[in-house]
């Protein structure tokens, strides 16, 4: 799976049994930026790609049913990648109407989605916003109850996303949950129909090199298991996305919806 060599569709007689070749992102660049305006329409898509696409059900849902558990107690939470912290901002209104304590860092690289997450996130004195790289983040071993990711891990090789889960697994004492998209024939052959059909700028080129460097579920697991994490559960979301909850070895994933490959 390694090399940066762009990945072949099958022919359609093999479709239905065969998924698309990973994408290796080996030698692109880890950032997610540009411009002020690049940056603020990059995040104005992302917001709606988690709104209709199942970015934010597929990490707000399952991290709903782990923190209400544990009410009365003042649960750290910790966003790599947050973009404009959209689901941090959803995680904390919730909590107030539930009487949960939450406080929620929310970690990105690029100083302007900096900017707009901290602006967004006036009003929230639950969220904190810092500027760090996910690869060397500057916090404490445990510091956090729960770490989380949306749409970060498909940037990375393989062997970096074991790295990287291996790392938040140590951040975190209870459990890592991240969403990314799933890798399928389906919306590698839809985006470039949508793109001509729809004209907009969610359906580009980038769009299918997204999908292109997704993962499978088994994937997804193995990724999880690799860094360490204990039972790591799988779960799909429509359309085509994956959420994976991986838990510190000493802890019990009771309740968790089941491996869905």
């Amino acid at each position: 799976m390694n090399g940066r060599t762009r990945a072949k569709i099958p022919t359609m007689k093999r479709l239905y049994f065969q998924r698309p070749p990973r994408l290796e992102p080996t030698c692109l660049p880890h950032r997610f930026g540009g411009s002020p305006e690049e940056v603020a329409s990059a995040l104005d898509r992302l917001a709606v790609a988690n709104r209709y696409f199942g970015g934010a059900r597929s990490l707000v849902g399952p991290l709903r049913q782990l923190l209400a558990r544990h009410r009365g107690e003042r649960l750290r939470l910790l966003d790599v990648g947050c973009g404009r912290a959209d689901i941090p901002r959803a995680l904390v209104t919730w909590a107030r109407r539930t009487g949960i304590d939450l406080y929620v860092v929310g970690v990105d690289q690029d100083s302007e989605v900096i900017h707009h997450a901290a602006a967004a996130s006036r009003g929230f004195p639950e969220i904190h916003i810092v500027q760090a790289d996910a690869v060397r983040l500057p916090f404490r071993p445990g510091s956090f109850d729960y770490v989380f990711s949306s749409m970060l891990l498909h940037y990375f090789a393989l062997d970096e996303a074991v790295a990287l889960l291996r790392a938040w697994g140590a951040l975190a004492s209870r459990a890592v949950l991240v969403s990314d998209v799933e890798r399928h024939w389906f919306p590698c052959l839809a985006i470039p129909i949508l793109a001509k059909i729809l004209k907009s700028d969610l359906f580009r080129e980038g769009s299918r090199r997204t999908v292109l460097r997704g993962f499978t579920p088994e994937e997804m697991a193995w990724l999880a298991d690799q860094a360490g994490l204990a039972r790591p559960r799988v779960r799909r979301y429509f359309p085509f996305r994956l959420a994976l909850v991986g838990w510190r070895d000493d802890l019990s994933p009771g309740g968790l919806p089941p491996h869905q490959s």
